[in-house]
């Protein structure tokens, strides 16, 4: 007997494809961005919160571990609304479905979830000096105030597969359906303090067989206007992609360095 992901769910993931196949040219609209987030927020319960865009991923990580030390919270109102609201959804679900399986495959896929997790483990995080001990412990409060929105839609889609929406699983889906339009509109990371909310735009990006590659320019491109090269998923230099044949043989061992 097949396995048929509910419709639904199957709309969300039909809107998940559309958005990934931009990938090379995402949506930046950072006043409907802000607009989901304060809907995310709301819906949880909370109060408005200013939102401010960064690129720069390190610093936004240190501001964030900042605000949580004045605010002497290691995890904040956001997290504590996020968990308890999962934790009711999960009181409510239905026994193991394989369509809720299957959907959540098909949603990662469509946002190809392994290479955006990938890449925020690229992306430089540790902007605490001093002991190691002290800056990984800064980094899981850091996280703890975290929201990758992609992680985030393919929730959405997982639950609206329940075979059985009760009141939790509603609010819960109703709590996470402004990020899918977040992530629409451009947005992949975000950060909410007791103050303001940090927030990423997603870069553009060139995958090729689920891996970073492009062979005539950058495969990454920041909102920022800065970029990055890839060949097959490794991080290579910009002359070996477009001037090749202008490789120096100390370019070609610190390209060798890197792999």
């Amino acid at each position: 007997m097949s396995v048929a992901v509910p419709a639904r769910a199957e709309r969300l993931i039909e809107r998940l494809e559309r958005v990934a196949a931009r990938d090379h040219e995402p949506r930046a609209d950072p006043v409907e961005v802000e607009r989901a987030i304060q809907e995310h927020l709301r819906r949880l319960g909370l109060g408005w919160l200013a939102v401010r865009f960064v690129t720069d991923v390190a610093s936004a990580r240190r501001s964030v571990f900042e605000a949580i030390l004045e605010a002497d919270a290691w995890i904040g109102p956001w997290r504590t609304a996020w968990r308890e609201a999962n934790r009711q959804a999960w009181l409510a679900r239905a026994p193991w479905s394989t369509a809720r399986r299957l959907a959540e495959v098909r949603a990662r896929r469509a946002v190809a979830i392994r290479t955006w997790q990938w890449l925020q483990g690229f992306l430089p995080t540790n902007p605490f000096p001093g002991e190691r001990w002290q800056w990984q412990e800064a980094d899981w409060a850091v996280d703890q105030a975290c929201c990758d929105v992609l992680d985030a839609v393919v929730e959405v889609v997982t639950w609206s597969s329940e075979p059985d929406i009760s009141t939790p699983i509603d609010r819960w889906i109703s709590i996470l359906s402004p990020l899918l339009q977040a992530f629409e509109a451009g947005l992949w990371l975000f950060w909410v303090t007791h103050r303001e909310v940090l927030a990423v735009l997603r870069p553009a990006v060139r995958i090729e067989n689920r891996q970073l590659h492009c062979d005539d320019g950058p495969a990454l491109v920041w909102p920022d206007g800065s970029s990055d090269y890839f060949w097959r998923g490794v991080r290579v230099t910009e002359t070996i992609v477009l001037r090749p044949l202008d490789l120096t043989a100390s370019e070609i061992n610190w390209q060798q360095g890197l792999e």
